[in-house]
């Protein structure tokens, strides 16, 4: 199989295979007992944090697992509704339009509760949060922002520094969801932008680990309210027995992927193999935008170097059918999405694309291709070619 939908999920890396194949014989233990089989998975659980937190700059304190990268975003929307409910009767939370459904759906079941106020944040036409719209957002009372890292259909990382000045002079708890950044652009919670950030969501299957496990970063300072109450692991604030083997294979794979971000360590491999992922994604787009009056979704900004999110048209001018050229690509063992798999099925337009201005016919004629370790030119080529056959067929 030709495999382009790395921002759905990726494989089992070889940093998290080896270290599943390494674990002691006793790690199958409860970390929250104190027998030597309980001590042998909370080394291995340890290790996983010590190793998550080094890639991001930050303390293991700070690191708090979870079962996958929505955990982690509602926990932090429902640490701001209950925040905010303290403060004033229904809590305000600005999001950025585009977020991830989690974000997304939890704002607006608080909102159904009577318990918060979305505020919607625009993105302009390139899919790049619009600082006007934010700066709208800012001037009333605000519990909390909502504003991700980098998007996950159309690759556009936002402009974090901006997000960030605003957030430092108004004093809002700003919840990052880097999921789909990490392991393609540096995610440091100390540097940068993200610097302002109290919590910040990641999902180990994004970057090379199983499905399953995620994590909150939470700064220093910061309290959550567990979505998970119960028990006393991850420090009161997610109760549940550790997912060992996952936490453990979500350390190692992050360390391969993030650490070559890491200021005085060597780029590594997966530093090399972004270089070229991001020129096999060029030549990709290149080719494909061959097919005159195409459209590249967020063209023009910084784009995580994978990802490509792009409005065919036939040779006669016609815009594509997305999802009949999704199964038919898939019917020849090519995997690519027309959008982030959580919304595959559904027949209304992306809701993304839509945020940007984006028409329904041209939402409908998009594909989204994002490419991993592991692919090749030679990929790329028959994956084109494919494209070619199937709409000058259409």
């Amino acid at each position: 199989m030709i495999y382009f939908d790395h921002n759905a999920t990726t494989p089992i890396g070889p940093a998290a295979r080896a270290r599943l194949l390494e674990l002691p014989e006793l790690a199958f233990g409860n970390p929250s007992s104190l027998h030597p089989a309980g001590v042998a998975a909370r080394e291995v659980v340890d290790r996983g944090r010590a190793e998550l937190a080094a890639v991001l700059g930050a303390r293991s304190a700070e690191i708090v697992f979870t079962g996958g990268g929505t955990e982690a975003d509602v926990t932090a929307v429902w640490t701001m509704v209950w925040e905010g409910r303290a403060r004033r009767e229904c809590a305000r939370i600005a999001f950025l339009t585009v977020e991830h459904p989690a974000v997304r759906a939890a704002i607006a079941q608080a909102q159904s509760l009577g318990l918060a106020q979305g505020v919607p944040v625009a993105v302009t036409a390139e899919g790049q949060v619009d600082l006007d719209s934010l700066d709208a957002a800012m001037k009333g009372p605000l519990d909390g922002l909502c504003l991700m890292h980098a998007n996950n259909e159309t690759g556009v990382v936002m402009d974090l520094d901006a997000v960030a000045q605003r957030v430092r002079e108004h004093g809002v708890y700003w919840h990052c969801d880097s999921v789909q950044a990490a392991g393609k652009v540096p995610v440091r919670v100390l540097e940068g932008g993200l610097g302002a950030a109290r919590t910040v969501a990641l999902a180990g299957h994004k970057l090379g680990a199983p499905k399953g496990i995620g994590a909150l970063y939470v700064r220093r300072g910061t309290s959550v309210t567990p979505l998970l109450p119960g028990g006393k692991q991850e420090g009161g604030r997610r109760s549940g027995t550790h997912a060992v083997r996952a936490i453990a294979a979500f350390g190692a794979a992050a360390k391969a992927a993030c650490g070559g971000f890491v200021d005085g360590e060597s780029a590594g491999d997966h530093a090399r193999d972004l270089g070229l992922i991001g020129t096999l994604r060029d030549e990709l787009e290149t080719a494909l935008l061959e097919f005159r009056g195409s459209v590249v979704h967020g063209s023009g900004q910084p784009r995580l170097p994978n990802t490509l999110s792009i409005a065919l048209r036939t040779p006669g001018g016609q815009w594509a059918d997305a999802e009949a050229l999704m199964l038919a690509l898939a019917r020849q063992g090519i995997a690519v999405s027309t959008g982030a798999a959580c919304a595959q099925g559904s027949r209304t337009p992306s809701a993304v694309l839509t945020a940007m201005g984006v028409s329904a016919v041209q939402a409908a004629a998009t594909l989204r291709l994002s490419l991993g370790d592991g692919n090749h030119t030679g990929e790329v080529d028959e994956v084109v070619r494919a494209l070619h056959t199937l709409l000058n067929d259409g």
